[in-house]
């Protein structure tokens, strides 16, 4: 197949989105108070770059498309899990860290 002008000759990076309506529960706030939310939450998931492609802001780039967006969609919340070691994009995103994981069989 011939590759196209402004067509990428193979897909290096990519993120998903789910969105999902949550119902009514209790979430703390940036001040440490418990607010109670619902709405629609967008989830960040499957944030991956090809390893020879990785360290050049490309995560970063899809994460921020994404934050763009949920914003555009008025999306109520979104979310990103994800382990310590895949958290480097975190601070170019201006994203904040929360442990709001709940234990129990998924």
């Amino acid at each position: 197949m011939p590759v196209r002008e402004n067509e990428p000759a193979r897909i290096v990076a990519g993120a998903g989105v789910q969105l999902r309506e949550v119902p009514p529960h209790p979430q703390t706030n940036a001040n440490g108070k418990i607010d109670i939310v619902s709405g629609r939450q967008a989830i960040i998931q499957n944030v991956y770059t090809e390893p020879e492609r990785r360290r050049r802001g490309l995560a970063a780039l899809l994460i921020k498309r994404i934050i763009d967006w949920t914003r555009q969609e008025g999306i109520d919340s979104l979310v990103l899990h994800a382990n310590d070691s895949a958290l480097s994009p975190r601070p170019k995103c201006d994203l904040t860290a929360s442990d709001n994981r709940q234990s129990g069989s998924d």
